[in-house]
């Protein structure tokens, strides 16, 4: 699998669920690897869904608009962060994360 971390979290994120993921064959790359930082996410989300295999994990809510018709069209797995988790620590943040991301790669 390949985790596509949006850049309303931290890059430090994407680089350990990176390097926790890669000895079981996954990826996980943070937005600001791939693509400026104020690319438009419908022009990620239509890059990614034509590469093919990748999921997302957002803060965002990504549920209005040009956004949401993105993802229907895209296909993408998403995975939403809910609202609480703006109230976390950047090592809460980690901390559940990482917990809950052999849940995902198994």
């Amino acid at each position: 699998m390949k985790f596509f971390v949006d850049n309303n979290l931290p890059p430090a994120l994407a680089k350990a669920l990176h390097a926790l993921s890669k000895p079981y064959g996954h990826e996980a790359r943070h937005l600001k690897e791939r693509f400026a930082q104020d690319t438009v996410d419908s022009d990620w989300i239509d890059v990614l869904s034509k590469e093919g295999g990748w999921s997302v994990v957002t803060h965002d809510k990504l549920n209005k608009g040009l956004e949401r018709e993105a993802l229907r069209r895209a296909g993408l797995i998403v995975f939403f962060l809910d609202k609480g988790w703006s109230n976390h620590t950047f090592w809460d943040k980690a901390h559940s994360l990482v917990r809950w991301w052999p849940r995902i790669i198994e």
